[in-house]
C-alpha cells in the first residue's frame, strides 16, 4: 500500500477483448427488441450501430477494466459483486406519498358516492340538460317568429310543443338552484351535503396530523384529537397504537381497501414505515447492459428508463424523457453503476434482474462524485447514502491501490465545482443536496487534484451508428422519425427517391446504374457516357466538336476491363461507348503538331460531315474508299476491297452482273443480225 497516497486514479489505455465486445453486442441485441419507443415500434439495433456504439465504449471505458479485473470479487463482464448489509430507516417521503394517495382516494369516494342529488339528478347532469334545453327553446322561438306567419303549424320537438319544453327547462333550472343553495360546492360542478363536507374536512385534518410523523407510535396527547376527527367512523384509536394499523382500519371503514391499487400501495407503505437490516447482492458495474437497465427497478422506474411505453408496467416511467442519458453514462470515461439485487437471486446475470436501489458514481483522479440514490431520495436522511458510499470508497481504494482515507464535501455546489457535464443525461448530482464528492485524503497539505470529472458523452444510435444528442431517446431523431439519409452526402431520401446498395440506402444523386454491369453502384466510381460528337466548325487545320451527356453511366471497373470499347477523348475527357457508334470503327481525321493521328468515335451525322459514309455491311468508311453500286437490290456503298472494277459492281453480285451483261451482248448481237437482214432485203 502506498502510504503517501500519491498513486493517482489514472487512466491507462486498454482495449477490451473482441470476444467480450461481441458478447455485449449479442446481449444488447437480445435486450432492446423487448421494449418500444413508439406504440408500434420496438428497438431494432443493427450490427453497424452496435459496432459504432461499442467502439466508443471501448475507447472511453476500456481503461477501467484492468482495475476492475484486479479486484478479488470481480465476476467477469465488467462487474464486481458481493453481499452487503443495509440498515434501512423509515422512508418518510414514501410514507407521505402513501398518505397522499389515501387522501386522493377519500376525495374520489366522497365525490362519487356522496354527491348531492335532487329529483334523482346531480348538479352536473341537470346543468348539462338545462344547457341543451336552453338552446332548443331559443331555436324553437326563432322558428315560430319567422315561419308561423307563412301558414306553418306550431313547432314541436319529439312531439312536444314549445310550452312543454319550457316547463322541462324550468325544472332543470330549479334542480340546479336547489342543489347549489342546499349543498357545498367542491369543484368541477360537483356538490356534496354539508354533513359529508364536514366529514371530508375532518379526514383531511386527520391525514395532515399523521403526515407530520407517520412512523411514530401514537401518544396519549394525540389519541383524543384523532378520535375526535374520526368520531363518525368509530375507529377507537388507543394510546401506543401504530399509525400503520390506524391507517389500515381507516381504509377498511371507507372501502379504500377494495380499490384495485390498494394492496400494492399498502405493501409499499409497510416497507417504507419499518426500519430493517437487509442483506442484498451489491454490484459495481461498467457492463453496458447495466447502463441500459439502470432504471429497471423492482417496483420503480425513473426518467432514464429506455422503456418509454412502460412495457414493464411501472407506476411512473416519466415517458423515458432522459432515456438518452443511459448512453451518455455508458460512453463517458467516468460513470459507474452501483446497484443492489434481492438476495434470493442465485445467478450471476445481475444486469438483467430488477434493481432494488441504484446510484451512479463518477470517478476521476483522486475523487468520486456520488449521484442520487433511487428510487427514494431520502432528503435529510443520509443513512443509505453513507452505506453505499462507504462500499464504493472501499472498493475504489482496493482497485486503485490507495489508502481508504477520504474527505467528504456534500451538496450540489461541491458536485458542480468538480464536474463538467456533457451528453444528454439528467444532472442529478447538481440538483439533489444529498449528492457529494469524496476526495482521496492527501498525505499533507491541501487537496492536490482539482481537475473536473467529465460526466456524459454524446449518444450513438444503436440502429444507424451516428452520434446524436437526443435526451429523450437512445436512437437518433432520423431513426426515431424513420427518416433515411444518404450516407454518402447526408441528404434525406424519400420512399420513392432512394437506391439500395448492399443493404444501404443512397439518394439518386449518389448511386448510379452501371449499364455495363447492369447494377447500381456508388457515384464516386462512375463516369457518364456522352452522346456522339457533332461538328461545330471544321477547317483545314482544326476540328471543333461538342458533346452532350446521356443518362447512361458506367463504372471505372467497366472502363478498365474493356479499354477497347470505352474510350476517353483526350480533348474533352468525355467517355464514349464505341459499340454504339459507327459499328465500332475509328473515325480519324487530322494529325496534331506531333504528327500523331487524332481518333474520334463519331455519330452518323458527324461522320457524314467528315466525309464518311455507311457501307452495306453497317460499317463506315471514308468516301474515297467507297463505290456506290446502283444495281437493283443493292443500291449501297461498297468498300474498295469488295468492289469488282471490271464489272463496276459489288463482288457479291458479280456473277449475276456478268450473266446479265452476256445476255445483253447476245441480245445486241441478235438485234444487229436482224437489222442487217432487214437492210439487205431493202437493197434487193
Amino acid at each position: 500500500m502506498n502510504e503517501m497516497n500519491e498513486l493517482r486514479m489514472v487512466k491507462n489505455e486498454y482495449n477490451i477483448p473482441a470476444e467480450q465486445l461481441e458478447y455485449y453486442k449479442s446481449e444488447i441485441k437480445n435486450l432492446l427488441p423487448n421494449y418500444r419507443y413508439k406504440p408500434d415500434k420496438h428497438y431494432n439495433p443493427t450490427d453497424k450501430g452496435l459496432d459504432a456504439l461499442l467502439d466508443t465504449y471501448n475507447k472511453e471505458k476500456g481503461w477501467m477494466y484492468p482495475y476492475f479485473m484486479s479486484h478479488p470479487n470481480y465476476i467477469g463482464n465488467g462487474k464486481i459483486a458481493f453481499s452487503s448489509d443495509y440498515h434501512r430507516k423509515v422512508n418518510v417521503e414514501g410514507c407521505r406519498d402513501f398518505l397522499d394517495w389515501v387522501r386522493d382516494s377519500i376525495e374520489d369516494i366522497y365525490h362519487n358516492k356522496y354527491e348531492a342529488k335532487c329529483c334523482g339528478m346531480t348538479y352536473k347532469e341537470a346543468y348539462n340538460a338545462r344547457q341543451r334545453l336552453d338552446y332548443i327553446v331559443g331555436h324553437m322561438k326563432e322558428i315560430e317568429r319567422t315561419k308561423l306567419g307563412n301558414g306553418m303549424a306550431s313547432v314541436k320537438v319529439n312531439g312536444l310543443p314549445l310550452s312543454e319544453i319550457e316547463k322541462e327547462y324550468n325544472r332543470m333550472y330549479y334542480i340546479t338552484n336547489y342543489i347549489d343553495n342546499h349543498n357545498v360546492y367542491i369543484g368541477n360542478n360537483h356538490y356534496i351535503s354539508e354533513k359529508k363536507n364536514n366529514e371530508l374536512t375532518k379526514l383531511n385534518l386527520f391525514i395532515n396530523l399523521i403526515s407530520n410523523n407517520p412512523h411514530m407510535l401514537t401518544t396519549a396527547t394525540e389519541v383524543d384529537k384523532l378520535n375526535e376527527l374520526t368520531d363518525f367512523l368509530d375507529l377507537r384509536i388507543v394510546a401506543g397504537q401504530k399509525f400503520s394499523r390506524i391507517i389500515g382500519k381507516l381504509c377498511r371503514k371507507l372501502g379504500i381497501d377494495k380499490l384495485e391499487d390498494y394492496q400494492q400501495e399498502f405493501a409499499k407503505f409497510g416497507d417504507d414505515i419499518n426500519e430493517l437490516a437487509i442483506k442484498r447482492h451489491t454490484i459495481i458495474s461498467i457492463n453496458p447492459i447495466d447502463y441500459l437497465t439502470m432504471s429497471f427497478g423492482n417496483s420503480w422506474s425513473s426518467c432514464h428508463t429506455i422503456d418509454k411505453l412502460n412495457d414493464r408496467n411501472c407506476p411512473n416511467n416519466y415517458r423515458g424523457m432522459y432515456s438518452g442519458g443511459t448512453l451518455s453514462y455508458m460512453l463517458d470515461g467516468a460513470s459507474i453503476v452501483f446497484y443492489t439485487i434481492d438476495r434470493k437471486y442465485n445467478g450471476t446475470d445481475f444486469e438483467f434482474e430488477p434493481k432494488v436501489n441504484r446510484c451512479m458514481f463518477h470517478i476521476g483522479e483522486d475523487k468520486i462524485i456520488q449521484g442520487r440514490v433511487y428510487p427514494q431520495n431520502n432528503d435529510g436522511d443520509q443513512t443509505i447514502y453513507n452505506e453505499i458510499r462507504a462500499i464504493m470508497q472501499k472498493t475504489m481504494s482496493e482497485i486503485f491501490n490507495v489508502n481508504n482515507f477520504w474527505i467528504l464535501k456534500q451538496g450540489t455546489s461541491a458536485c458542480a465545482e468538480m464536474s463538467e457535464s456533457r451528453g444528454a443525461h439528467y444532472r442529478d448530482y447538481t440538483n439533489f443536496s444529498n449528492c457529494n464528492v469524496s476526495w482521496l485524503k492527501p498525505s499533507e497539505g491541501k487537496l492536490k487534484n482539482t481537475n473536473r470529472i467529465i460526466i456524459g458523452h454524446k449518444g450513438i444510435c444503436p440502429i444507424c451508428g451516428t452520434q446524436h444528442g437526443s435526451s429523450d431517446s437512445i436512437i437518433c431523431s432520423d431513426c426515431f422519425n424513420e427518416i433515411k439519409r444518404c450516407p454518402h452526402c447526408g441528404r434525406r431520401v424519400g420512399e420513392n427517391d432512394h437506391i439500395e446498395i448492399d443493404g444501404q440506402v443512397y439518394c439518386s444523386n449518389c448511386a448510379r446504374y452501371c449499364v455495363h454491369h447492369q447494377r447500381y453502384e456508388i457515384d464516386t466510381t462512375m463516369v457518364r457516357l456522352c452522346t456522339n460528337a457533332h461538328m461545330v466548325r471544321i477547317n483545314r487545320r482544326n476540328v471543333y466538336t461538342g458533346y452532350s451527356a446521356t443518362d447512361n453511366y458506367i463504372c471505372m471497373d467497366a472502363v478498365n476491363e474493356n479499354p477497347n470499347r470505352y474510350r476517353q477523348d483526350s480533348a474533352t475527357n468525355c467517355f464514349f461507348d464505341t459499340e454504339s457508334w459507327t459499328g465500332g470503327i475509328v473515325v480519324h481525321c487530322f494529325y496534331n503538331d506531333n504528327s500523331e493521328r487524332t481518333y474520334y468515335y463519331a455519330s452518323k451525322e458527324y461522320a457524314k460531315c467528315l466525309g464518311y459514309k455507311e457501307a452495306y455491311n453497317g460499317k463506315w468508311y471514308y468516301k474515297d474508299e467507297l463505290f456506290y453500286d446502283r444495281h437493283t437490290g443493292v443500291k449501297a456503298y461498297i468498300p474498295q476491297n469488295e468492289w469488282n472494277y471490271e464489272l463496276a459492281c459489288w463482288n457479291g453480285i458479280a456473277d449475276e452482273v456478268r450473266q446479265h451483261n452476256e445476255m445483253l451482248e447476245q441480245r445486241a448481237e441478235r438485234r444487229a443480225a436482224r437489222e442487217a437482214r432487214r437492210n439487205a432485203q431493202s437493197a434487193a
